[in-house]
Order: structure tokens, then sequence, then C-alpha cells
């Protein structure tokens, strides 16, 4: 059964509770493109994800209530090619941003960041364990229209990642 209704001028956000087994799909429509602000974890690609549970410590989703929408991305980084990908971000002009990155660390660890292709290692503190979450703010260059984003530690353990957001400067 296919139910169609319009909901109106939508300003800000959509919020929409969803029945179980069912789906929403929105057209929008608008006048400008604006910025996307905040960039969830478990919206990034994961190039070593797999869903079949044979390695304890792969790359997943995990549930954790303290970090924006329940959910963040555990088990990145050990190697070069597993890292988080957000391949779609958005700046209209480019220029110079904050970036702000969520995460959860048990321990001090690295996390690489790069950004269209230039990479820099960050050095992380311990959020106080590996459901609480802390933030780092790192200055990055966007360029106008869509940026490459990705995180990772191609040597050892990356912290778990919550979010990022991106303010212009």
């Amino acid at each position: 059964m296919v139910n169609c209704k319009d909901l109106g001028i939508l300003e800000e956000r959509i919020e929409y509770t969803v029945e179980p087994h069912c789906v929403a799909i929105w057209t929008l429509k608008a006048d400008r493109r604006v910025e996307t602000s905040l960039y969830e974890a478990e919206q990034a690609y994961l190039p070593c994800y797999n869903d079949l549970g044979m390695n304890p410590k792969q790359v997943r989703y995990a549930v954790s209530s303290n970090c924006s929408g329940g959910i963040k991305v555990a088990y990145l980084g050990g190697r070069p090619e597993n890292y988080a990908q957000w391949k779609d971000v958005y700046s209209d002009k480019g220029g110079e941003y904050k970036m702000a990155v969520a995460y959860c660390a048990e321990r001090d660890c690295r996390l690489e960041v790069t950004v269209n292709g230039k990479k820099r290692v960050v050095s992380v503190k311990s959020s106080g364990g590996k459901d609480r979450v802390a933030s780092i703010v790192l200055p990055i260059e966007l360029k106008a229209g869509y940026n490459d984003i990705r995180m990772g530690n191609a040597y050892s353990w990356a912290p778990d990642i919550d979010c990022f957001t991106l303010t212009k400067e």
C-alpha cells in the first residue's frame, strides 16, 4: 500500500517516525543548496566492512548511547585500507573550515585525516572510555564542489568515530 501526502513547508530539518517494515521517501524542492554541517560516521563508506561476523575486531557499526544518532564506527585502522570515507562533502565556494571530529577512545591514539588526498596525522587523547565522547578540532581546506574525506590509521587502531562537523572560517 502506498500513501502519499504533502508534509507542507519544512525548514531547517525533517523529522518523521517510520513504522516497522515501512519506508519513507521524500521529494525535496529548494531554492538553493545549503552546505551540510554534520556528517555521521554511519554514513561513511567502509571498504573493509562485512556483516559475516567472522572477525570480532572487524570494522563495524556499534551502538553507543552517547553518540549522535546512537551509533559509532568501531575498529577503524590497523591497515591502510581500513578507513571511513565520505566522498560527497560539499562546499559551495571552498575555503578554510574548522572540522570538529567526535570520537571515543579508551587510550591515546592517532588518527589519520585525509582531505582530497592531503593526509595529516593527529594525536588523539583518551576520551575516558569506549562510550565517552570527546572531540578534536582541525583546520582543513575544502575545494568548491565535492570533497573526499577519509579517517583511519594505516598502522594501528584509530579511535571510534561518531561524527564530524564543519564550520566555515
